[in-house]
């Protein structure tokens, strides 16, 4: 009977340790990127304002993202962050006619930013996890503007967020002394 109860506790030992790896980093981090671009783009382009929101709210950084990133930061970085991720959800219906305008897009090219970014930029990601993959996106889109880029986009939780405006993230977690 104790054979059985190790051999049962060690089977779910295992299913926890291959679910945990499953919401980690892929083996490829661009992996799974465009899909969420695209679904992204194709919720912000639907007529349905609340589409559109859903769309905004599934890639849009969140609180537990941030608890999960920066866990002792995350009042601070969530006082920046929160309120525009709500101004975001709100407005996104205002955006579908633009993103209706890129349809149908086209390349969706990912950039590692550990590996490209600038000085600004990098001192942001140094605050993120090492293990957290941190990409750039530009899109090919039909329209006059034929490209756009998009921010950063961190693997974080099993999923791909965005977050906006990453280089702000290093004056807000730095030096507490506010010197970074």
């Amino acid at each position: 009977m104790r054979r059985v109860r190790l051999i049962a506790h060690r089977s779910s030992l295992i299913a926890l340790l291959i679910l945990f790896a499953c919401r980690s980093a892929p083996a490829d981090p661009s992996a799974g990127l465009e899909a969420a671009v695209r679904g992204y783009y194709a919720g912000m382009a639907s007529t349905d304002a609340a589409e559109n929101r859903r769309a905004m709210d599934a890639l849009a950084v969140t609180r537990d993202d941030v608890a999960a990133l920066l866990p002792a930061h995350v009042d601070a970085v969530w006082a920046v962050w929160g309120p525009e991720r709500e101004q975001l959800l709100g407005a996104a219906p205002q955006h579908a006619e633009h993103f209706r305008a890129a349809q149908p897009i086209g390349t969706v090219t990912g950039t590692d930013l550990r590996a490209s970014a600038d000085i600004v930029l990098s001192r942001s990601i140094e605050e993120l996890p090492a293990a957290v993959p941190v990409y750039g996106v530009t899109i090919d889109v039909s329209g006059p503007e034929h490209q756009r880029a998009a921010g950063a986009f961190l693997f974080v939780r099993g999923r791909w967020v965005w977050m906006w405006e990453l280089q702000r993230l290093g004056a807000i977690v730095g030096d507490p002394a506010g010197r970074s």
